[in-house]
């Protein structure tokens, strides 16, 4: 509710100043752009009030790929198409057809390629061809309270072992034998166990009209998290009543209270955390043999092939593009008190090397020498239009049952997804 509202109150965009340049023409057909990402109305503003050649508007859509795929099919010169899409899983085997190659803006000198990082840029390809720009990501962590970092090793990253196993140390029973700290539970959070499985090599994918997955793997998964569960915390209801007794408080207050050592978390939701809090928390990427798997989340940018305004969108694009662009959005959001609502650039990290690594610690001081190469970020494969609905519906439901040493489900993933898919399609 919180970024709806900040949508709200930003989403109207403002017109600059005149450009000095006599030659300089306002356009009299907006930039018209389609997002699900509520920061995009912020640099909307900043990109009107920064010439005058350019109108750029923002329309809110909360699957703005489900709409481009509506709208475009039912009627391919319907007015309401978009100029640009800014939003989350564009790229997908649905959606795929309706966007313009961006590889002219490499070519045209435009937009420098060697500064993205390499393996966001390459996941915006189809065919050998650029259709996607990354603009913004995120990455997961485990946070904690600073005052046990002598225990938590390495400097800024953590394997999947290494939280299980130091987790586990943490763990402390009074003389009655009841559990009074558990360093971490793999049930407590769904989206970690679902984190799990990718590291297990899950490569969840949509190859034309199939979602397939590697179901070794993830069973793989769900016998080692259930094996974390009994080995150091007993059962997953000992792990579900500890955290009903103790963890009822926000994640950051679960570590400070020494009840628990850790608590899984995403870049976006630690950073948008006051500094305050920040001061007293450490945190650590959680990577599997060096491999960080950027969120399902990442955020693109793309032209829509009908519009009939290439040139401004091209023009917005190329300026959204810019360090120095990209710089002022974060002094932006710092100047008008925006951190605690809104992280970074769309939400994210910048899929700018030298914009993440240079500028965002010096508006996120806990960055400073905790960001990893870029040889570490893994990216997703071609995902299902629909797929942070089976994620959340099916995926996660399902791992939260089959790791559950409570019970013995003989509920399937395929089996899982068939009752899903009779019921939505």
């Amino acid at each position: 509710m919180r970024k709806i509202a900040i949508f709200a109150l930003t989403a109207i965009a403002l017109t600059g100043c005149k450009s000095r340049s006599a030659q300089s023409v306002l356009s009299t057909t907006p930039i018209v752009i389609w997002t699900d990402i509520s920061e995009i109305a912020s640099c909307t503003e900043l990109f009107n009030a920064s010439q005058s050649d350019f109108k750029a508007v923002v329309q809110y859509r909360e699957n703005p790929a489900e709409s481009l795929d509506f709208f475009g099919t039912v009627n391919s010169a319907d007015t309401e198409l978009p100029d640009i899409v800014i939003g989350t899983a564009l790229k997908n085997t649905s959606t795929r057809t309706h966007f313009l190659p961006l590889d002219f803006l490499f070519t045209e000198r435009k937009i420098d390629p060697t500064r993205f990082y390499p393996s966001l840029l390459e996941s915006g390809k189809l065919d050998d061809k650029q259709y996607f720009l990354p603009l913004s990501f995120n990455m997961p962590a485990v946070i904690f309270d600073s005052k046990y970092e002598d225990i938590i090793p390495d400097s800024y990253m953590l394997s999947v072992q290494q939280i299980r196993d130091v987790a586990g140390s943490f763990n402390a029973q009074n003389s009655a034998g009841q559990t009074t700290a558990m360093g971490f539970a793999p049930s407590w959070d769904g989206n970690f166990l679902y984190l799990v499985t990718q590291g297990a090599g899950a490569a969840y994918r949509q190859d034309g009209e199939v979602f397939s997955w590697n179901n070794d793997a993830v069973l793989q998964a769900v016998h080692y998290l259930r094996d974390w569960t009994e080995h150091f915390n007993g059962s997953t209801q000992d792990e579900k009543d500890f955290s009903f007794k103790y963890l009822y408080s926000p994640k950051y207050k679960r570590v400070t209270s020494g009840r628990c050592l850790f608590s899984y978390t995403t870049s976006n939701e630690m950073l948008s955390l006051n500094s305050e809090i920040l001061q007293n928390l450490d945190f650590r990427w959680i990577h599997q043999n060096r491999r960080i798997p950027v969120a399902d989340t990442l955020v693109s940018v793309a032209i829509d092939k009908h519009s009939k305004n290439t040139t401004a969108a091209e023009a917005f694009i190329t300026w959204l593009m810019q360090e120095t662009t990209q710089k002022s959005l974060l002094q932006r959001t710092k100047d008008m008190n925006l951190n605690t609502a809104s992280f970074g650039i769309a939400g994210g990290f910048s899929a700018l090397r030298d914009v993440t690594e240079k500028d965002f610690p010096m508006f996120y001081e806990i960055l400073l020498g905790s960001l990893p190469v870029s040889e570490y970020l893994d990216t997703a494969a071609i995902l299902p239009p629909k797929w942070e609905q089976i994620k959340a519906r099916v995926i996660i439901p399902y791992l939260e049952k089959a790791t559950d040493t409570s019970k013995n489900s003989t509920e399937t993933l395929s089996s899982a997804l068939d009752d899903w898919n009779k019921q939505n399609y």
